[in-house]
This record gives structure tokens, sequence and C-alpha cells, in this order.
């Protein structure tokens, strides 16, 4: 739960791990906590650049992203509805640190506790960047690619050593596109509040009463945060949407050993083709195409291979 985005940083940051810390060889906070308890936690910034820097300091919830990850940035997503005590909600907000060249500061954050006791754990982290000096709003700017390096450390929080058995459930499923590419999402969550890890995933699609299955993929190593969600993608392999009654059969297990076995019909409705037409050329439109224009190519040599013929025979016959 800690992680740099860059080996050569312009800055370091470092968690200052207090007395009520679980396992004190972790460079992360994972604090045992009580019902109401309030608390100071701090980080340590220290600027390694030649120039003075700004950076900000963000405390957000832990997510889970699309390609099955914990993130710890920040999410314009809502909060998911199995959410019960939110880590944004228990600290304080977000902070802007100026630091001269060569200066080391401690920034604070105030922990509050909600009296009531909560199972499992709450997860969150501090997302740590550089913030863009003079940003350049122009439309030649905004096509720039940015490299934005950051440090996120995490902060997970519990009041007991109770087992959570993680919870597995299979949401909506809906066609769409990913990266122009035709695919259908699934929606898997974690409603328990604790990590789910080492997650492998098998998904099948099939057309609703046959048995022929139409796509199929498998991913290992999905990890997903306490009561979070992402969307798992099926891809279409570059075939088009078509209209009809689909059967998704998707299979989970985790690292522990539990396992989840998921059918779930959906619809691929007629307005759900505009799809096609925003996904980047698939292969059959390509073929298509490319012999409408060997048949029109060749029509327009015969074409002007039968006016040739004409234009000679009649020069030979006024030669007569």
């Amino acid at each position: 739960m800690v992680h740099a985005e860059a080996s050569h940083m312009n800055y370091s940051v470092q968690a200052n791990i207090p007395a009520n810390q679980l396992d004190k060889t972790k460079t992360y906070f994972d604090l045992r906590m009580k019902p109401g308890e309030k608390q100071t936690i701090s980080l340590t910034l220290k600027n390694k650049a030649g120039e003075a820097t700004t950076i900000l300091v963000e405390p957000n919830r832990a997510t889970t992203n699309r390609n099955g990850v914990i993130d710890y940035g920040a999410s314009n997503d809502k909060p998911d509805n199995s959410l019960e005590v939110n880590f944004e909600q228990l600290i304080s907000s977000k902070k802007e640190v100026k630091l001269a060249r060569g200066e080391e500061k401690k920034v604070d954050f105030t922990l509050q506790m909600p009296a009531r006791p909560f199972s499992g754990m709450v997860l969150g982290g501090f997302y740590v960047h550089e913030k863009e000096a003079n940003p350049d709003t122009s439309e030649a700017k905004k096509v720039q690619v940015k490299n934005d390096f950051s440090y996120v450390i995490g902060v997970k929080l519990t009041e007991s050593d109770e087992p959570m058995a993680p919870d597995l459930r299979l949401n909506e499923v809906k066609p769409g596109l990913e990266n122009y590419q035709t695919m259908v999402s699934a929606n898997i969550q974690n409603t328990a509040p604790t990590i789910l890890s080492d997650l492998h995933v098998e998904a099948e699609v099939l057309k609703r009463g046959e048995e022929r299955v139409l796509h199929r993929v498998s991913r290992d190593n999905q990890v997903m945060a306490p009561n979070s969600n992402y969307n798992f993608t099926i891809p279409w392999d570059n075939e088009k949407l078509t209209p009809g009654k689909y059967l998704l059969r998707l299979k989970a297990r985790d690292g522990a050993g539990h396992k989840w076995d998921f059918r779930k019909g959906f619809v691929i409705h007629e307005k759900d083709e505009d799809f096609n037409k925003e996904a980047l050329l698939l292969p059959k439109e390509q073929h298509s195409i490319l012999k409408s224009s060997l048949i029109v190519a060749g029509g327009l040599v015969a074409m002007v291979g039968i006016l040739m013929f004409f234009v000679i025979r009649s020069r030979k016959r006024n030669k007569s």
C-alpha cells in the first residue's frame, strides 16, 4: 500500500508510524482504533529538487479500478452502496504543502472514528503528487501527455481481529465500448468490509438457449477494495454487437478458496448497435469494404477495356 509512480522523484514521502500501529514493519498506516477515538496521523514530505515546489496531499477512500486493482486516487464515482464507513468522512481534508529547496515538513491529518463500532476494515490512502505550476488551458496544451508522478500511502483502520468473509455479487451486465472496441461489461461487487485478493475470474457469453460459447475471457490476480465494485469487461473480439438475448456465465475464486458461480441473462437492444458506429473499423466491415472496392475496381477496368476495344475497332473501320 506504499507505491511510487517513478524511481526518480523530486520529493519523498514517509508515513510517521504511531504507537497503535499493528504491524510495525509496514511503511503504511495499519492502525487499531476504538469507536469515537480521535487521533492525529502525519506524513513527512521532503523536497529533493533544486527549486521550490508545491505538493498536494489528498486523502481518498479505496476503490477498485477497471483493471481489477485497488486505487487510492480521487474518484468521481459515488461510493459503493454497501459502504457504511467512508474513510473520506473520517479524515481531515486535502492539503497543499509549499516546500522550499531542500525543505522538510511534517503534515498532520486528524482522524475521527465513528461513535458506533464497525466490523472488518476501513481502507483509504493518501495520494501525494506535485501541483502543476502555471497550468496552461490552451487547446494545444490539452492534447499533450503529462507525467503526473505520485506516491500513495495506504491507511487501514480496524477495531478488532474479527475475520470477515468476502461477499461477491454480480450486478448489471450491459454492452458498450472500451478503447473504441466493442465489449460487454459485468459489474462485480465486493459487499464485505475486507480486501478480496488473488481473484481469478472466468466469463463466457452465449446466445440464450444455445450452448456454443461466443466470447470467453479469464483474468488472474484481480484485487478488490472493501465495499467496492468494478466493471469486468468481456471483449467482443472485434465483432459487431448484434441485438438478441444472451447469457453470461461467470465464475470467480479468491486466494483464500472462496468460490462463486453466477448466471445472468442480458439483452443487446437495437439501439446498442450505435456502439458499432463508434467502434474502430471492425474486421468484417474491413473485409466487406475491401471486397466492394475490388468489385468496383474490376468493373472500371472492364469498362475501360470495352471502351478501348470499340475505339480501336472504329479506327480500323475508318482506315478501311
